[in-house]
Parts: structure tokens; C-alpha cells; sequence
């Protein structure tokens, strides 16, 4: 008997000793019977197994805490303990551990329930055959060998998995500054030619100012005047880079909210109206409904959709005499519709199968890279909504999109 404390019992807490692995098969036997336990140890001693045997089982558990073991082979009716007892607790120190019962006794109802439970792998009758024994045992380090690899399996494919995560989220990070950055890029000609007003005010402003001071009196009536369109000019031009920034670089801009599709049209149709192909349109209809139901998403998202619908609409009237375009949101029963309408060119029946696939376009080159109607299909049918066209060549087409509406609590 060991004079130190044993195992603890089920439940409590103690620190295990750490384990590197054995590289030799490590075998423990428990029998009350010391002539048992001597039979198997001359069975086993030209075995390739490091073979250990204990007539306590409180001794072996304390062992098996401290080291483990490939397979513990345990009799049933011991006087300090009974096995399934015993193959509980060494269970709890290592689940890879595979248990194996020896035993001439038999409360079979118990030992079936914990054969289908998988406490017992197997179950030999004493008096035992050598050759079956042995057997027994080189399947069990089998299994236990499977069992080890399949934890280290699982362990590496978590970690692997973590490694995964850790960079999905890198490249998401690296996308977003990809994508604010695009954002500041696909508005740049706008925003210059936003910007041009209230500079060139600026500009006249301050000469006519300048000329009220040279005057041998100056006019502070004339000078009043021109600081007032200085200040207005300022503020329009500290509005115009603060919304682009809040465009790009907010992350509240990127965030799931309740959206109202109808701001982010009409959000949109504000920079279009610097636009000079959009402003040269002479026949523009905007159609937008005050009281819809907000849908849930990426505000960015939303603003793409909207962006390059209008834009493919002036595209495909760059080169037709008549030009109108027709802006509406609207309600359906469980979505909210925002449709663009144009008097274009309209879209050749073969070419309908393949309009939102990526890359193609009708443009010419240098005009078109043929990802726009692809990712408004994408981001459409991520917030699973749809998008639809109706066109006649010669008359133009009507681009459709569909999302859902956001729940109403109850």
C-alpha cells in the first residue's frame, strides 16, 4: 500500500502530472488474486508490453492517475472495490484508455449495460486462454492507438480551423479597406465636380472682395456679401468630404441595420445629380414611397445595389436619342421593390442567360468590366431577395430588385 493519499474521488480537483505519451504499450492488471496476477505476468514477459499489477485498486488508480495506460484489464469481485467501479474512475483520468473485463464472476445485467455504454470493450471468462487474452489485448492497443490519433486529428483540425478563422477575419478586414477605398474611387469624378460650385464661388467671392477693399472706400456692404458666400461655399465644401468620409470610413456605415430603401436612393441620387450623364438626362421620373417598411442589411450593400443599377441605366442610354429614366420604390406584400427603368438599347434575348454572370458585358472594351449586375445579383440574393429584368431591344429595359422587409415585433 501506498502511505500517500490516493485518487481522488469523482469530482474533486488535483493537478495531473504531465504526459508525454508512452512509446511502449503500458499494460495494468488488477486481481485480488496475487496468483492471477502472476500467471499473466509470465504469460506477458516476452511480450513487447510494459506489463504492471496491483492487488489494490485504490493503488492502481493512483497509478493510473499518475501515469497512463493503453489498456487496464481488471477482475470484477474485488473486497475494496468492485471493477466497473474501478474502470469508472480510470475512465475519467483517460477516455483513450481501453478497458477489458477478466473475470469468473458475472452480474451480467450490469457488465452488458456497461459493454453498451462503452465503459467494458470486452469481457473474458477465468478460467482465461493465453492466445485469447493476448489477443484481446493487442486489439485494445489497436483501438487505443486509433483513438489517441483520431484526438490528434481532431486537436490539429481545430487548431487548424482557429488558424482559418484568425485569417478569414484578416482578409475580411483587408476587404473592408479594400472596398472603403473603392468607395472614394467610384465617387472621385462626383465628388470633384460637386466640388467645383462651391470653389468656384469661393474664388469669385474673394476677387470681388478683394476689389471692394481696393476701392477708396470700401464697400463693407459688398464685403459682408462676399464673406457669406465664402462661409456658405465652405460649409458645402466641409459636407460634401464629410459624407464621402463617413461613406468610406465609418464602420457604423458597413454594419447590419434597419434600412429605409428610399434614403438610400435618394442618398444616392444626390451624388448622381453631379453627374453629368445623369444630369443631361432630360426626362427623369423619381418615384419614391414615403412609408415602407425598412429591410435589414449592410447599408453598403444597399447603396451598391442602388449605384449600379442607376449607373447601368445611364450606360445603356449613352448612345440613344431618346433618354428617360424612371426611379420608383414601392411595396409588395412581404418586400420592398426598387426599380429603375430606361429608355436604352435594351438587351439581346442571348445575352439574357448570362447578364449577371461575372465578367460579361455588351459594353465595349474599356467601357464595362462586367461586374456590376453580378454583385447586385450576389448581395440581392444574400439578403434573400431577387433581382429581375424586363427589356425589348430598340426600347429599353427594367431592372428589379426584391428584398424582404424587416418582421414586425409582435
Amino acid at each position: 500500500m501506498f502511505a500517500a493519499a490516493g485518487p481522488p474521488v469523482t469530482g474533486a480537483v488535483r493537478n495531473r502530472p504531465a504526459h508525454r505519451g508512452p512509446t511502449v504499450p503500458r499494460l495494468v492488471f488488477v486481481d485480488d488474486d496475487a496468483h492471477v496476477l502472476k500467471a499473466i505476468e509470465r504469460q506477458f514477459r516476452f511480450e513487447p508490453f510494459h506489463v504492471q499489477t496491483f492487488t489494490d485498486p485504490d493503488e492502481a488508480l493512483d497509478n493510473l492517475f499518475n501515469r497512463r495506460a493503453h489498456v487496464v484489464v481488471t477482475d470484477l469481485k474485488m473486497p475494496s472495490m468492485n471493477g466497473l467501479s474501478l474502470l469508472e474512475r480510470a475512465e475519467e483520468y483517460d477516455q483513450d484508455t481501453v478497458r477489458i473485463v477478466l473475470s469468473a464472476f458475472a452480474d451480467r445485467e450490469s457488465l452488458l449495460g456497461a459493454i453498451n455504454t462503452g465503459l467494458v470493450h470486452r469481457y473474458i471468462v477465468k478460467p482465461w486462454d493465453a492466445v485469447e487474452l493476448k489477443a484481446a489485448v493487442r486489439q485494445a492497443i489497436d483501438l487505443h492507438e486509433l483513438r489517441a490519433e483520431r484526438r490528434r486529428l481532431l486537436a490539429e483540425l481545430e487548431h487548424h480551423n482557429r488558424l482559418l478563422t484568425e485569417q478569414v477575419g484578416q482578409r475580411e478586414q483587408q476587404l473592408l479597406a479594400i472596398t472603403r477605398s473603392a468607395e472614394i474611387g467610384r465617387y472621385a469624378s462626383q465628388i470633384v465636380h460637386n466640388l467645383k460650385v462651391p470653389i468656384q464661388s469661393i474664388g469669385g467671392a474673394v476677387a470681388v472682395a478683394r476689389m471692394a477693399l481696393d476701392a477708396e472706400s470700401p464697400d463693407t456692404e459688398q464685403l459682408d456679401a462676399c464673406l457669406t458666400v465664402i462661409l456658405d461655399a465652405a460649409r458645402d465644401v466641409q459636407n460634401t468630404v464629410g459624407s464621402v468620409i463617413q461613406h468610406t470610413h465609418d464602420d457604423s456605415f458597413f454594419a447590419p441595420v434597419d434600412v429605409e430603401l428610399s434614403d438610400v436612393v435618394r442618398e444616392s441620387l444626390r451624388f448622381f445629380e453631379f453627374n453629368p450623364a445623369f444630369a443631361a438626362i432630360p426626362e427623369k421620373t423619381v418615384n419614391l414611397a414615403d412609408d415602407l417598411p425598412t429591410v435589414r442589411g449592410n447599408h453598403g450593400h444597399f447603396r451598391q445595389i442602388v449605384d449600379n443599377l442607376v449607373k447601368n441605366a445611364i450606360d445603356a442610354m449613352e448612345n440613344t436619342e431618346r433618354k428617360s429614366i424612371v426611379i420608383e420604390t414601392y411595396r409588395e406584400t412581404t418586400s420592398v421593390v426598387f426599380a429603375v427603368d430606361d429608355s436604352g438599347t435594351g438587351i439581346q434575348y442571348e445575352y439574357l442567360e448570362e447578364l449577371f454572370s461575372p465578367y460579361f458585358t455588351t459594353k465595349p472594351p474599356g467601357k464595362g468590366t462586367g461586374l456590376g449586375l453580378a454583385s447586385v445579383k450576389a448581395l440581392v440574393e444574400s439578403y434573400g431577395g431577387e433581382i429581375s429584368v424586363q427589356t425589348h431591344v430598340g426600347l429599353g429595359s427594367r431592372f428589379s430588385v426584391s428584398l424582404p422587409v424587416v418582421p414586425a415585433e409582435t
